[in-house]
């Protein structure tokens, strides 16, 4: 009787190889979701500003223009950081003007809220991009074929 329970009971779940998940979207064929391609994309030194996690969900850089940039640091400054990014200045125009990158930081989920609140502090005239993924889901659903 024991040999007939233990048959039916391990029948009944599925094998890892057998399991086909249901929750996600057919991008990337359902090999992953919108989120972990978003994570795959970011760059190889992202690390979150908060807890050091490498398992980043936001993407923030800052922006100044060139006209406040110049006036605010200086030439000296401009010319070392035009020397750490390569001997240019990594400028990018816009609709409003030459805008200079200042800086980037990462987050992971939980310091997420944080890092949002800090980057929303900058100036007014400056220009803080936050890119996203999106909402991490619930638990996958795994059933058989």
């Amino acid at each position: 009787m024991t040999d007939s329970i233990k048959k039916n009971s391990t029948s009944s779940f599925p094998s890892s190889k057998d399991a086909k998940i249901v929750s996600r979207r057919k991008a990337w064929n359902g090999d992953k979701t919108n989120v972990e391609a978003w994570r795959e994309a970011m760059p190889p030194h992202a690390k979150c500003a908060g807890c050091n996690s490498k398992k980043c969900a936001i993407w923030i850089r800052t922006y100044y223009p060139m006209s406040d940039f110049m006036r605010i640091f200086g030439p000296m400054q401009a010319l070392l950081h035009a020397k750490a990014h390569g001997g240019k200045l990594p400028t990018y125009p816009t609709k409003f003007g030459e805008f200079v990158f200042i800086a980037e930081a990462f987050a992971c989920d939980a310091c997420k809220k944080d890092a949002e609140v800090a980057a929303a502090n900058h100036p007014s005239w400056a220009l803080v991009e936050v890119r996203s993924g999106g909402k991490v889901s619930g638990p996958l659903i795994q059933v058989a074929r």
